[in-house]
């Protein structure tokens, strides 16, 4: 996930092929902001950036979640929320280890993400993020690179 600092406030950003930047959010207290848009499919607000005020960011960056459970390191499939901060979150990992899945009752409500080649990967039940830990990885990126 993408995210960069403008005026002091952090947000995530998303950028589509071919050049839009986007400025996401969960919130609906960002359409003072003007210009924002509900967006069904994903459940958030969006809002297109100008290269103008592309050339504000204060920071930008990359970062990457992954979860540390039962000793091993694991991408995160799914998340039920942007930081991962709430008392309820929870987290989907994403593995082929079916043997695991069940060694830890993980396979009752996982999902198929992807068959390649006849290999599959699925992602788990749903586990409390206080069952794991949680690893973040932040790499800055140049912000002309977001223009």
């Amino acid at each position: 996930m993408y995210y960069a600092v403008y005026h002091g406030k952090e947000f995530q950003i998303w950028r589509q092929p071919g050049g839009k930047t986007f400025r996401l959010s969960t919130s609906n207290k960002n359409l003072a902001e003007g210009d924002f848009k509900y967006d069904d499919y994903t459940k958030r607000y969006d809002k297109i950036l100008t290269k103008e005020e592309l050339s504000y960011l204060d920071e930008y960056f990359e970062l990457t979640f992954l979860a540390r459970y039962q000793g091993r390191i694991f991408q995160l499939a799914s998340q039920s929320d942007e930081k991962l901060d709430k008392e309820d979150s929870w987290v989907r990992l994403y593995t082929d280890d079916l043997g695991f899945m069940k060694e830890y009752n993980l396979a009752e409500d996982s999902d198929v993400v992807e068959h390649t080649y006849g290999h599959v990967y699925y992602a788990t039940a749903k586990i409390p993020v206080s069952k794991l830990e949680i690893i973040r990885e932040r790499k800055n990126l140049p912000i002309n690179s977001t223009v």
